[in-house]
């Protein structure tokens, strides 16, 4: 790696596609198809939009019991093409593998997002885990309406909250079969929090006298940048409650780094 390539290192993950531009036209396609080697409806489906010089937006694929579930943005400004003849088209260029098409349309002019895209779901150790997602500002309304109302108790109560998920999460990662060491159990749970966009983590030490915890990106830190006197509590209590569960023992957590004291990242210690 080169200077200047750090911005190849980590991709962005993206949660659901919400387009809207009121000087255009979208749609959304919906397809169900079997898959069939070699053929791949969606690479098919894709060409053929191509050909009528349709823009495709995005696309969310997921494939289950060799079903393959498309859903395709697609800007249609200009476009003279019917629905009709693209959904004969498109029947016809995939034949008997399509089991399901439609094309979705908002009732708001030049807005468009995955229509069918529901329920919203987090694939772990093979079992899928429903998933209510918030933004960052949303977070941020949290802490800080915690820490305007109820000063010095609201971080209190922060610090119990996450506390409480990180042990209920400790106990979610216990039970996952296989021989697993404490250690790696612990970096599933981390990836997890990644997966959810809760920053990046880095365990750079485990072993049963301590646990250091490092937090790229951490989003607590980020949405609470600017909050006077607030600290990682919510975070902190997590983890604290996290590694309680795997050492079977009652733990405390101090945090030695912190990004917005303008340090690289934050840095948990936990014993």
């Amino acid at each position: 790696m080169g200077p200047g390539d750090e911005q190849f290192l980590w991709i962005p993950v993206s949660l659901a596609d919400h387009v809207y531009d009121p000087t255009k036209s979208y749609c959304g396609l919906y397809a169900v198809s079997i898959r069939e080697p070699p053929k791949s409806p969606t690479a098919q489906i894709i060409q053929l939009l191509s050909m009528k010089g349709m823009s495709l937006i995005s696309i969310k694929s997921q494939e289950k019991d060799r079903m393959i579930y498309d859903f395709m943005i697609i800007e249609t400004t200009g476009c003279t093409h019917t629905k009709e003849d693209l959904t004969e088209e498109i029947k016809e260029a995939i034949g008997d593998s399509l089991i399901y098409l439609e094309f979705v349309e908002t009732n708001v002019s030049g807005f468009i997002y995955n229509v069918k895209g529901f329920p919203l779901v987090f694939n772990h150790a093979n079992e899928p885990m429903p998933v209510t997602a918030v933004t960052h500002s949303t977070w941020k309304t949290f802490f800080s309406g915690m820490v305007k109302r109820f000063g010095s108790g609201g971080m209190v109560m922060l610090w119990f909250m996450g506390n409480d998920a990180g042990e209920a999460e400790g106990m979610e990662a216990k039970i996952l079969s296989g021989k697993l060491t404490v250690k790696a159990r612990l970096n599933i749970s981390l990836a997890k929090l990644q997966a959810l966009g809760w920053g990046r983590f880095e365990l750079a030490e485990c072993d049963e006298g301590r646990v250091i915890i490092r937090v790229f990106e951490n989003f607590e830190d980020i949405v609470t940048k600017g909050l006077a006197n607030y600290r990682n509590t919510f975070l902190r209590g997590f983890l604290v409650g996290l590694v309680s569960v795997f050492f079977n023992k009652a733990c405390r957590g101090v945090e030695l780094k912190c990004i917005n004291r303008g340090d690289p990242y934050c840095e948990f210690m936990i014993r």
